[in-house]
Parts: C-alpha cells; sequence; structure tokens
C-alpha cells in the first residue's frame, strides 16, 4: 500500500485480532481444608467441656445429694431416755450402741441402694421408716441403727425382718426390747439389768438368740410354745404354751424377764 491513497479517500481498516485470554483457574466453593479443620477441633472441644460440666454437675447433685440422704441423726438435746421403734419392714437390720456424742442416733442404709430412710420424732419416740428413693440399684432393705450409749433406750421392733440383730451390750442402761413383727432369726444381746428389764416377742420367731452379762438372772416364758428352749446350756424340747424356766435367782431387783407370746421354733439363752 502506498501511503498516497490516503490521498485518494481510500481507507483500509486495520484489524487487530486478540487472542482470548486464559480464565484463571477457579476455585471450588467452601472454606480452604486447613479453616474446616479448626471449626471442626473448635466445635469438638466445646461439645467435651459441655459434657464435663454436665458429667460434674450430675455427680455433684446425684452423688453428694443421694449419700447425704441415705444417713438420717439428730441431736441429743438434753434427753436421757428415748424409745427407737422400727416401722418398716426390712430384709436385715442392725442396732448397735455406741459413743456419738452429742448425736442421739444414726440411722443408715446402703450408699449405692434405693432404699432411704426417714424419722419422726414425737415425745422421744424415734419411728424409722424407710421408702425407695428411686435412684441408685435395687437392694435387698437393709438398715443399720446407731444408738447414743449414755441415753437409756427402749427397742422396739414394729415391723418385721428376715434377719434381726441387736447388740446393746454398750449402752448404761436399756429400758426392754420388743419384737411385734415376725422375724426368722433374732440375735439380741444386752448390757447389764437395772431394775426388770422386759423383752417381749409376740411376732413369732424362727431363732431367738439372747446373750446375757454373767450372773444376770433371767426368766423365759414360752407363752406361744416352742420347739426348744435352752437356758445357760440346758436345754428342754417339745416346750408347750406356758412354759417357764430360770436361770439365776429371779427374784433379785435386777432381772431380765424374756416372754414369747408367739409361737417360736428355737430360744437360745446364754452369757458373754
Amino acid at each position: 500500500m502506498r501511503f498516497d491513497d490516503r490521498a485518494r479517500g481510500d481507507h483500509i481498516d486495520m484489524v487487530t485480532i486478540a487472542r482470548p485470554r486464559a480464565k484463571a483457574p477457579a476455585h471450588a466453593a467452601g472454606p480452604r481444608p486447613r479453616t474446616v479443620l479448626l471449626v471442626g477441633g473448635i466445635i469438638l472441644l466445646a461439645i467435651l467441656v459441655i459434657a464435663a460440666v454436665t458429667a460434674a454437675v450430675w455427680r455433684a447433685r446425684h452423688t453428694a445429694t443421694d449419700r447425704a440422704s441415705h444417713t438420717v441423726s439428730a441431736a441429743v438435746a438434753g434427753r436421757d431416755a428415748a424409745t427407737l421403734d422400727l416401722l418398716s419392714g426390712v430384709t436385715a437390720v442392725t442396732v448397735t450402741a455406741a459413743d456419738l456424742g452429742d448425736t442421739l442416733y444414726r440411722v443408715r442404709t446402703p450408699d449405692d441402694g434405693r432404699t432411704v430412710p426417714s424419722v419422726t420424732d414425737l415425745d422421744g419416740r424415734i419411728g424409722v421408716q424407710l421408702s425407695d428413693s428411686g435412684n441408685g440399684a435395687p437392694d435387698k432393705g437393709v438398715v443399720t441403727v446407731e444408738l447414743n450409749r449414755d441415753v437409756r433406750w427402749t427397742v422396739r421392733f414394729t415391723a418385721g425382718s428376715t434377719s434381726n440383730t441387736a447388740d446393746l451390750r454398750a449402752l448404761r442402761e436399756t429400758g426392754g426390747v420388743e419384737y411385734i413383727g415376725g422375724v426368722s432369726s433374732i440375735e439380741l444381746t444386752l448390757p447389764a439389768a437395772k431394775g426388770v428389764v422386759p423383752v417381749r416377742m409376740s411376732g413369732g420367731a424362727g431363732t431367738f438368740r439372747i446373750h446375757l452379762p454373767q450372773n444376770g438372772p433371767v426368766r423365759v416364758v414360752a407363752g406361744g410354745g416352742a420347739g426348744s428352749v435352752t437356758v445357760d446350756g440346758t436345754r428342754h424340747d417339745g416346750v408347750t404354751g406356758g412354759a417357764a424356766f430360770q436361770g439365776g435367782d429371779t427374784a433379785a431387783a435386777d432381772r431380765f424377764e424374756i416372754d414369747n407370746t408367739a409361737g417360736v421354733s428355737s430360744v437360745i439363752v446364754d452369757r458373754y
């Protein structure tokens, strides 16, 4: 092309052919992998913290509280005499006397069981009842009672049990013991008698063992009859209702009077 062609008015358009630009590679939608891991770790940590706090709160509420509810006690508050009365049937009950200081009594059930005790105190009569708390493992209905040894206690078992053990030898004095509910096996240990100490069994029993101090006079009446009665090693079989047996001077001022108004398979009186 000659430059003078422009003078003639001829126009030649210069066409520029543009090459298409390469597009930048597109990133996949969503956060980067490192961000995902970081967020996931934070969420997991939060879950673990919440779980730990929840577990701690549960233990604080259910472990400490439930354990506390398995023990009931009260202050002596100047009392020198009281009566214990078990009002709920149990599989096994154990009553002992100990130096409890200013505490009048302490009633316990197993910490891991469902049974919990409650106590009513009416004019010196301590009524013990048991109930199902709904928490803990099923248990066999076991209760332990400790009595302040410096208080004169009368003990009464209105409800029955499979096993009944009362070791009261540490008491300064007892006003007597009464079994109203039926019991499969009774084991009773008494302190020295001060005055006449009555022991009465009216609910029926399988075996009734009574341990007395040496030389403590005793009279045993089988009001309801007995398979056998043994007093200080002397055994009597096929005992009819109303038969009486004695050991020592039963006219003494300080003595034990044991009256089995209901039938019993075996009565054994010995010494410790």
